[in-house]
């Protein structure tokens, strides 16, 4: 077996198990190098693995007040009422559920549809924040908006769009 072989094998041993493409790459590039390497060396390679997933195992940052209006926006395009729903804030779903009607006519409003936010601005407070963006859709009805405001409220911690 060549090494690109080996090199490509372990690559993809390795892709389910890291969501860091970086981290990802680093681990396979020192397992090919312990290939390659003779039995005493195995203990330093398996030592800067454990080294590489320990300097790269930093969590991603809990999602912000833009995160909840790029969620809502994500749920449209995927035309994902579930999504869509859970996106928004309590008072909003309620008024959705009066009218069940409303997600199905949103949903088709926005097929075919593909939604760029641009987060201009993001102010907020302990549990309210307000997203300034820029809106441009394209696909079957094109448009573009500039300087959208979203309210976002926090609810069991997790922001939600919509107050």
């Amino acid at each position: 077996m060549g090494s690109y072989q080996i090199f490509l094998n372990l690559k993809n041993l390795l892709k389910p198990r890291f969501r860091n493409r970086n981290l990802k790459n680093a681990a396979v590039i020192v397992l090919f190098l312990q290939a390659k390497m003779k039995p005493s060396m195995s203990k330093l390679a398996f030592f800067m693995l454990a080294l590489l997933i320990i300097s790269c195992g930093k969590s991603a940052p809990p999602p912000g007040p833009a995160d909840a209006v790029l969620a809502t926006f994500k749920a449209l395009e995927a035309q994902d009422s579930a999504a869509f729903v859970a996106s928004l804030s309590q008072d909003k779903r309620d008024m959705y559920s009066m009218d069940s009607t409303r997600v199905d006519t949103i949903l088709s409003h926005w097929k075919g549809n593909h939604a760029e936010v641009k987060v201009l601005s993001v102010k907020q407070n302990d549990s309210t924040a307000m997203v300034m963006y820029n809106l441009t859709v394209t696909g079957r009805e094109p448009h573009s908006r500039d300087s959208l405001c979203a309210n976002v409220r926090m609810e069991a911690g997790e922001w939600k769009n919509g107050y």
